[in-house]
């Protein structure tokens, strides 16, 4: 399970940085994981052609390398609208339990919404210049 879900986000063809400018993700591990997104605007991406949102989601994997069990945890994906105000900074903490044997993995998506030729019918874009994703 956890290789389909990598594969889905880590887009082999498009780089992270080739869609986001300028966006620094802070990650603490702390007794809980502690994940900061920085102010974001329209000007932290490169829009595809008739781009209207951009959405970021941040998804962290828990894995007890001793009971061989897996966490995953999606928090709320951030969406930014095309020519839209600012977004400020963005905290988040996930409680992961107890640390000792544990590796923790946390990425973090772009992804857009796109219209028609004639503005209408928005959909996620699936199309993979349009989406990446980086391990953080």
């Amino acid at each position: 399970m956890p290789y389909s879900w990598l594969s889905l986000w880590l887009n082999p063809y498009t780089n992270f940085l080739w869609l986001t400018y300028s966006i620094s993700v802070k990650v603490v591990i702390s007794p809980a994981l502690e994940i900061e997104l920085p102010v974001l605007g329209t000007g932290n991406f490169k829009w595809p052609e008739r781009g209207a949102e951009a959405f970021l989601l941040v998804r962290c994997l828990s894995m007890d390398a001793e009971a061989l069990s897996l966490d995953v945890y999606a928090l709320e994906s951030l969406a930014l609208h095309n020519g839209g105000k600012s977004q400020p900074t963005r905290k988040a903490t996930v409680q992961v339990g107890d640390m000792e044997g544990r590796v923790v993995v946390v990425a973090i998506g772009v992804s857009f919404l796109r219209t028609d030729s004639e503005g209408l019918d928005p959909l996620i874009s699936h199309n993979r210049q349009y989406y990446a994703a980086q391990l953080l």
